[in-house]
C-alpha cells in the first residue's frame, strides 16, 4: 500500500525557484523521503501502472528533467498505465499562463511512450481537456486533468476560456478526482 505519492508544489504566498532547492522547499525534502531525493521520481506498481512525478520549475527547471523523463518512459514501454502528475499545467483554462515549457519538452514524451494522463494543478478550477497530441484534438491523445482545487478557494475563469477549443470540461469550483482502473 502507498498511503501518499506527492509531487512538489509551491507554497502559498510565493513561488519556489530551481537555485536553492532546499531552502526554497525545506519542508517538502525534510517530510518526505523521495528516491534520490529529487522532486522528479517515477513509482511503479508492479508491471501494470506506473506514476512519473514531475517538477514544474520549482526546485528543477523543466529542461533539466527532460532528458531523465525521456528514461523513465522508454524503461516503462510495456507498463499499460502510464500516468503523470505535477504541479504548474501545460493545458489551462486561462486562469493563469500556461507552461509552454512543459508542451514543447515533455506533452511530446507524454504522446511517444503511451501516457494515458497527466494530472496538472495550480490554476485552482476543474478542467479536464480532449485528448491532445501535438496540440490538436484527436482520439489517441493524452488527457490533462486538474487544475488543483482542493481545499484553497477556486479562481474565476475567464470567458475566454470557452475559446479554448482543447478544453472538454471546465469549472470554478473545488474537486476531487477519482481514478478508477478495470481490466480491459
Amino acid at each position: 500500500m502507498v498511503p501518499m505519492v506527492v509531487a512538489i508544489a509551491q507554497p502559498r504566498g510565493g513561488r519556489q525557484r530551481y537555485c536553492c532547492r532546499f531552502t526554497k522547499a525545506k519542508f517538502f525534502y525534510s517530510l518526505f523521503a523521495l528516491p534520490e531525493g529529487k522532486s522528479n521520481y517515477a513509482l511503479d506498481f508492479g508491471d501494470w501502472m506506473s506514476l512519473i512525478q514531475l517538477d514544474s520549475n520549482h526546485t528543477q527547471p523543466v529542461a533539466a528533467q527532460t532528458a531523465w523523463l525521456a528514461d523513465a518512459l522508454a524503461k516503462r514501454g510495456a507498463v499499460p498505465l502510464k500516468f503523470a502528475c505535477y504541479h504548474r499545467p501545460a493545458w489551462g483554462t486561462g486562469t493563469k499562463g500556461n507552461i509552454t515549457e512543459i508542451q514543447a519538452q515533455w506533452s511530446p514524451l507524454f504522446e511517444q511512450h503511451g501516457v494515458l494522463a497527466a494530472f496538472e494543478n495550480d490554476h485552482h478550477v476543474y478542467k479536464r481537456s480532449r485528448p491532445l497530441k501535438a496540440g490538436a484534438v484527436t482520439d489517441d491523445g493524452v488527457l490533462y486533468l486538474g487544475d488543483g482545487a482542493w481545499g484553497v478557494e477556486t479562481r474565476k475563469i475567464p470567458p475566454s476560456a470557452s475559446g479554448l477549443n482543447y478544453l472538454a470540461k471546465f469549472a470554478s469550483e473545488r474537486h476531487l478526482i477519482v481514478a478508477t482502473i478495470t481490466a480491459a
